[in-house]
């Protein structure tokens, strides 16, 4: 049983522009067991990502995102929990929320129990002028065949996020090398199926759709990176994953491209990931933009094209900002999928994270 002393740090600090270093070290990595490894780590950096595409009974179409972080700052593990729901028809989406999580606990019980997990975190925030005051509760609980993430409130969330396959382990039995020297462990299940309920205009609504759940852990300390994140899910089922990554220890960026089925890693050696420069979100009071459209491509040895997607957000304004330190902010967002594969026309939905590099 692993349990933190959390810390919810005071707002209005500027944090994110003056980020205190995080610890560096821990224990050395090894190659992902599982289900050993759904537990908690002593590594500076963890965390837990859940995100998925629902469709409502009235044909509604949302998407969520439900995010546990942990950074260790100055010997403080600093939790937060981040959740987030888009409505791709009207664009309204539920704030994320950066919180105290009120528990932190995970327990492993032989090799035939399968690990359980729990977090659960809320916020009660005061009306801003004259509007009401809300409160927001979220819950995230492992079970032997999946999971359940609960969300109260105006936009709320009761869903139940089944898995069907083994998961997947990226990089080297689950270690990737993102290049100078620095390394993170890394597994996902991008197969989940979900049904629940949606809260939609005051009631709540059956929901039927499609999760993807995956884990990091390590020593890298993520906030100097720049990365592209692109987890796709096609409407045939094939599930593909890519990211562009930069660390400034490295000499190159690493592009990184995959099908992911039924545990199975089928990696794209030919691939580009290409931003369009033309389009993209640029907050209020920056001049850096976010491209938040994005063309990818694979060919094989001979040159042949054997992938090309387009990503496109459902709209711009998808960025997810935050005081907490060790979490810069952030654009994270629903997108549509389109392209060919394997000359074949393909169709989906995904979800692209953007950062950009802090300073150290």
């Amino acid at each position: 049983m692993f349990s933190f002393d959390l810390l919810t740090p005071p707002a209005g600090l500027g944090l994110e522009r003056d980020l205190p270093r995080m610890e560096q070290g821990g224990p050395t990595l090894g190659a992902v067991v599982l289900p050993e490894d759904e537990t908690a780590h002593r590594d500076p950096s963890e965390w837990w990502y859940y995100k998925g595409h629902l469709d409502t009974a009235s044909g509604r179409r949302l998407s969520f995102l439900a995010v546990v972080l942990r950074q260790r700052v100055l010997g403080v593990d600093v939790v937060a929990g981040i959740t987030k729901r888009i409505d791709w028809q009207g664009g309204a989406r539920l704030s994320p929320h950066f919180v105290r999580v009120q528990s932190l606990a995970h327990s492993y019980e032989g090799s035939t129990d399968p690990t359980r997990i729990a977090f659960r975190f809320g916020a009660q925030l005061p009306g801003i002028g004259e509007g009401p005051s809300w409160s927001v509760a979220s819950e995230i609980v492992g079970r032997r065949d999946g999971y359940r993430l609960k969300i109260d409130g105006e936009h709320g969330l009761d869903l139940r996020l089944e898995t069907h396959a083994r998961a997947a382990l990226l990089g080297e039995r689950g270690i990737v090398d993102y290049g100078g020297g620095e390394t993170l462990a890394y597994y996902a299940r991008p197969d989940l199926t979900v049904t629940g309920t949606a809260r939609v205009a005051g009631r709540d609504e059956a929901v039927t759709g499609t999760a993807w759940m995956e884990r990091q852990w390590g020593a890298a300390d993520v906030r100097a990176f720049t990365w592209k994140y692109i987890p796709v899910q096609l409407d045939d089922g094939r599930r593909l994953i890519f990211f562009r990554v930069k660390h400034p220890k490295a000499l190159n960026e690493k592009v990184f491209g995959a099908r992911l089925s039924r545990g199975e890693v089928e990696e794209f050696k030919g691939l580009e990931i290409v931003d369009d420069e033309t389009r993209g979100f640029t907050p209020p009071l920056s001049r850096t933009p976010y491209r938040t459209h994005t063309r990818i491509r694979n060919f094989d040895a001979s040159g042949k094209m054997t992938l090309e997607l387009t990503i496109r957000p459902v709209f711009e304004d998808q960025l997810v900002s935050t005081l907490i330190p060790g979490v810069p902010t952030f654009w994270e967002g629903a997108c549509t999928a389109s392209g060919t594969l394997d000359g074949q026309a393909v169709t989906g939905r995904a979800m692209t994270e953007i950062s950009l590099a802090r300073p150290r």
